[in-house]
């Protein structure tokens, strides 16, 4: 079997890190030890709920009951229609995996055409509230700052969408009817996926923030404050903070990094989008962010303070998160209850 220059440089540049991880191992396990820290205090807590409980929805026929209503504001704002409105919805407020990841179930469930899921995975690849609120507003110390970082990359979403609706127009209506599976079962197959896609979150932060940690130590600092906030978004915002630079974790919040890229890269191939095209939107979404980040902070007059500590506790116990959970045990045991009452009355 011959091998390629490219499958040669492959292996020796993993070979080189694999000996690095050696190397700096101090670092390396520091820095893994963080990003361990901020998935069970963060990413899981907020992230899991979000992704369970919107396919939970999605699954259990929320799209049949309000697809009239979202598809009015979406239709005109974003050339929209149907389910699409309702997966904007939770790209919005869900985080970064949730809008791609609904996007391409939809499609493959034959829910929406594939011009509408490229659109939504262009487009629609955001922070959302427990992102912003809990991990931004924790690094900068502030509520107002995670507050306005949601805002920008909101504010940024929405304006690329109308573009997008500008430039290709309005995707043609086809309201049908979702199928809907009990909400039992719906909540017990998306607690499960939700899962998995959480455990491959965190996986993917740990091995950046590992990188970042090597990166740090072989690269001039310059170079290193420059390239590392683009790997891993937790950890650039962090340093944005550090920095006092709102606008530039506005764009960091926006682009998402490359460590969201290649999480997402599963589902950008499934619906046949260039890399090199989603790369360039994020960029896009990223300097938009950056944009509405400046004139919102300079119309108000806000001023965030340099952090100098990380502090996880200010904004661990998560709102939207715990709001989520709270949400899901209550269905949960009303559908447990309305199980058993047919149980009762088959009797």
């Amino acid at each position: 079997m011959k091998y390629s220059v490219k499958k040669y440089i492959t292996v020796l540049i993993t070979v080189a890190l694999y000996a690095l991880l050696f190397v700096f191992s101090g670092k390396v396990k520091l820095q893994a030890e963080n990003a361990v820290t901020l998935c069970t205090k963060i990413i899981v807590p907020s992230v899991f709920p979000v992704l369970t409980l919107s396919n939970t929805l999605l699954l259990y026929g929320f799209p049949n009951a309000f697809q009239k209503i979202l598809v009015i504001p979406a239709k005109h704002i974003f050339g929209l229609y149907d389910r699409s409105a309702v997966s904007v919805l939770f790209a919005l407020t869900g985080g970064y995996p949730v809008g791609v990841k609904n996007a391409r179930a939809m499609y493959e469930k034959n829910l929406i055409s594939k011009s509408e899921a490229e659109r939504l995975a262009l487009v629609f690849v955001c922070p959302g509230l427990s992102f912003t609120l809990s991990v931004s507003g924790a690094f900068f110390g502030s509520a107002a700052a995670g507050a306005t970082l949601f805002f920008s990359c909101t504010a940024a979403a929405v304006s690329l969408g109308f573009a997008m609706r500008l430039l290709y127009g309005t995707e043609k209506s086809s309201l049908t009817t979702v199928p809907e599976l009990p909400f039992r079962q719906a909540l017990i197959t998306s607690a499960e996926k939700s899962f998995n896609s959480v455990l491959s979150i965190c996986s993917y932060i740990i091995l950046f923030a590992s990188m970042s940690a090597i990166l740090g130590e072989i690269l001039p600092d310059k170079i290193a404050f420059a390239v590392n906030p683009l790997l891993e978004v937790t950890s650039g915002i962090q340093s944005a903070a550090q920095k006092g630079n709102i606008v530039f974790a506005a764009f960091l919040c926006g682009f998402g990094g490359f460590s969201v890229i290649i999480q997402l890269m599963s589902d950008i191939k499934a619906l046949d989008i260039s890399v090199v095209k989603f790369v360039a939107f994020r960029f896009i979404t990223g300097v938009l962010s950056a944009v509405y980040e400046l004139l919102t902070v300079s119309l108000l007059n806000l001023a965030f303070p340099t952090a100098d500590i990380y502090r996880y506790e200010l904004y661990t116990n998560s709102f939207s998160g715990s709001a989520m959970l709270i949400s899901m045990t209550i269905l949960l045991i009303l559908s447990v209850m309305q199980t058993n009452g047919k149980s009762v009355r088959s009797d």
